[in-house]
């Protein structure tokens, strides 16, 4: 028999306090600085409860990235039509109503995070959004494929973050095309 699990929504809310709370206390001091202590005390919980549901502070990084990917596969899923220009738009228009962390995991020199966990969703990016039908003659093609999408997508943003995300992000999504339909590229 299947066992079914019940989230519970203590924990959940508990969860959402300790991420915010190190997302708040990320604005006043260096990442490498903050305690487990510290971030238990803004959340107004005890450290077992931070140790029931995290191992460490990454953790909570790391959960919420994930929240935020799986946001941006939804997102990508709502696009009826798939192609450089919408998806551009898609990832640009994400990371625009998210610039404020952006710009918080860039002060604290932590983009790297964001960069691994994008690169792990890209191949499930790719199977929902594209589906099973393969344009590459095999898997091994389709991951530089992916390992190149990433690295390029990646790097506009950071570029675009550095220069004060000016640019709209229809702009940006522009400029993806432009880039990828160039001939330097054929």
């Amino acid at each position: 028999m299947e066992k079914i699990y019940k989230v519970n929504p203590i924990s959940l809310q508990s969860k959402e306090w300790i991420i915010e709370s190190l997302l708040k206390l990320l604005w006043e001091k260096p990442y490498s600085k903050i305690t487990i202590t510290e971030i238990t005390s803004v959340a107004q919980l005890a450290r077992r409860t931070f140790y029931r549901n995290f191992d460490s502070k990454d953790d909570i990084l790391d959960m919420y990235i994930k929240k935020l990917f799986s946001e941006y596969v939804d997102l990508l899923k709502q696009e009826k039509i798939i192609n450089v220009m919408n998806v551009g738009k898609v990832y640009f228009n994400f990371w625009n109503n998210h610039l404020d962390f952006l710009i918080l995991m860039e002060k604290n020199d932590l983009l790297y995070m964001l960069l691994q966990r994008f690169s792990e969703y890209l191949p499930e990016i790719h199977k929902k959004i594209i589906g099973n039908k393969e344009d590459y003659e095999d898997n091994n093609t389709l991951e530089y494929v992916l390992a190149f999408s990433a690295g390029g997508f990646w790097n506009m943003i950071i570029k675009w973050v550095h220069d004060g995300a000016k640019k709209t992000p229809s702009e940006m999504a522009e400029f993806i095309n432009i880039i990828l339909k160039s001939e330097l590229l054929k």
